[in-house]
């Protein structure tokens, strides 16, 4: 399914391209070049984030007896507290760019007259700024990078294959909503994913402390 998914925007993309109106900006594959240096920031802050944060959480750790589990859920604590960050600060920059628009409902922070219908008159041509494009691209690069930490840098949990099939889902997801010019509904998915998520990160890293 993720395959098709990559296949249609391809198509999609296409189709804009020899149709859209003479002034419509349309996201390239050039581009990308953002979700690089969004996937290379994420995977560097996620390392200072467990180099600054390590002794606090080794010495808050849920298991103090054993050493082996202590350093365990220490890096789990540093890996979700990183993970937290993300999202509250991804969450923001969501925010602030979907406020500005005519389909972020009130009750997300929107405008008063604020309506997700907004976005469905037209389609593969709404009209939107590049500050969204620029939070597509940039918030894609972290689950680029997680994809990559979880094939090529993590161990093998008894989860690999669920969570492999998760962050593909994940890029090919962003990839397709972008390059299939849906760039408002992607944003406006991925901000709703955000917020949700930082309760649940904060969770998991309070779960691998005494606290």
């Amino acid at each position: 399914m993720c395959f098709t998914y990559v296949c249609s925007a391809f198509l999609v993309h296409n189709f804009v391209s020899d149709h859209k109106p003479a002034d419509f900006k349309q996201p390239s594959f050039p581009d990308l070049w953002r979700t690089l240096v969004g996937a290379v920031v994420c995977f560097l802050a996620r390392r200072l984030t467990t180099k600054l944060f390590y002794p606090t959480a080794y010495a808050i750790s849920k298991v103090q007896d054993d050493k082996g589990l202590r350093a365990k859920y220490a890096h789990k604590a540093c890996d979700n507290l990183y993970v937290t960050i993300y999202y509250i600060m991804s969450t923001y920059w969501g925010w602030s760019v979907l406020k500005e628009t005519t389909f972020l409902p009130w009750y997300l922070g929107g405008p008063a007259d604020g309506d997700f219908w907004t976005m469905t008159n037209n389609p593969l041509f709404t009209d939107y700024s590049t500050s969204l494009v620029d939070y597509s691209l940039f918030t894609f690069g972290y689950h680029v990078c997680e994809l990559f930490e979880h094939v090529c840098v993590n161990g093998r949990m008894n989860d690999f294959n669920e969570m492999l099939l998760h962050h593909v889902a994940a890029v090919a997801l962003y990839f397709s909503a972008t390059f299939a010019n849906v760039v408002p509904y992607g944003c406006l998915i991925a901000y709703l994913h955000d917020l949700s998520d930082i309760p649940i990160s904060l969770s998991k890293m309070l779960n691998s402390t005494r606290f």
